[in-house]
């Protein structure tokens, strides 16, 4: 099935399920790093959630949920582990734009970009520039200075774990002005991630309802905590980054393929008992037809 980053034809692949079967668990689509739980995942109508880790996990424990939440880890290992990505050094480096949404926009410029990596030290230029598909538009300009500007491609895409670590395993250094997921696998890989300058602002101008009107991911307690771990450039990830790359990505409290084969076999079965759990099961089928036919 068509999903976001592609991510239902990895849990299923993992589970050994076939690409038919509804994921009717709600699951985290990136690494979190807000203060509270966000509503999308507080009051998701599955009673199963898929979470990345166990302070994920605890916040639903804190908010008293009413949810069974398992562990699966970031489902792009899952893929980079069946496909044995190694960091290649190919390239030298890749800056990360943090992204916006259709909802949210970010004040990130390409005049503030330019002037940003221009400053960087030169042992890690030449750098290229990773965009989510949402900016692409914006940033593609900056081809006509000189630099090499990239995207995994559109988010409704099952190659979009493939396209991802094409790019990201070709590099010696990564680069950002706000943590993301793209900084836990770029440690995943071996490859030093680097925390520069000041972190965009967001606007929420569409009402998500999982953010503020205005914020930065850096205000977040969680991000003020880690970001100290990024200030420097390293020439690889030190112990304590691979420490927390390894806990925030589930990689050894994720719960394995069986447990995870059971899970959605009993939340499909949940769904002709449950109100909610039949909403999610419906949801599943009909946003492939949609994102198919956009």
């Amino acid at each position: 099935m068509i999903s976001g980053y592609g991510q239902d034809n990895l849990i299923l692949e993992r589970a050994n399920l076939p690409s038919i079967f509804p994921v009717v668990p709600y699951y985290e689509h990136g690494w979190s790093l807000t203060d509270d739980l966000i509503k999308s995942y507080r009051f998701s109508s599955s009673t199963f959630h898929f979470s990345w880790n166990e302070r994920m996990k605890k916040k639903f424990l804190n908010y008293k949920v009413n949810k069974k939440v398992f562990i699966t880890g970031s489902p792009f290992l899952f893929y980079k582990e069946k496909e044995n990505i190694k960091q290649k050094k190919e390239r030298n480096s890749i800056f990360f734009v943090a992204h916006s949404t259709p909802l949210i926009n970010s004040d990130t410029t390409v005049e503030y970009l330019d002037k940003l990596i221009k400053k960087l030290p030169n042992a890690i230029k030449p750098i290229d520039i990773c965009c989510h598909y949402f900016d692409y538009e914006n940033f593609k300009s900056m081809e006509q200075l000189g630099y090499n500007v990239l995207t995994p491609g559109k988010v409704f895409d099952n190659n979009y774990p493939k396209n991802f670590y094409d790019i990201i395993s070709k590099y010696s250094f990564a680069a950002s002005n706000q943590l993301g997921s793209y900084t836990l696998y770029s440690i995943d890989l071996n490859i030093p991630f680097y925390l520069v300058d000041e972190a965009p602002t967001f606007t929420n101008f569409g009402g998500d309802k999982n953010v503020p009107y205005k914020y930065q991911v850096s205000d977040y307690k969680f991000t003020k905590k880690i970001s100290p771990l990024f200030t420097k450039i390293v020439d690889k990830p030190n112990s304590d980054q691979k420490k927390l790359a390894d806990t925030e990505l589930g990689i050894n409290s994720r719960i394995n393929e069986k447990e995870l084969r059971k899970i959605l076999i009993k939340s499909l079965g949940n769904s002709f008992k449950n109100f909610g759990d039949a909403k999610s099961l419906i949801k599943a089928y009909i946003k492939p037809i949609y994102f198919y036919f956009k």
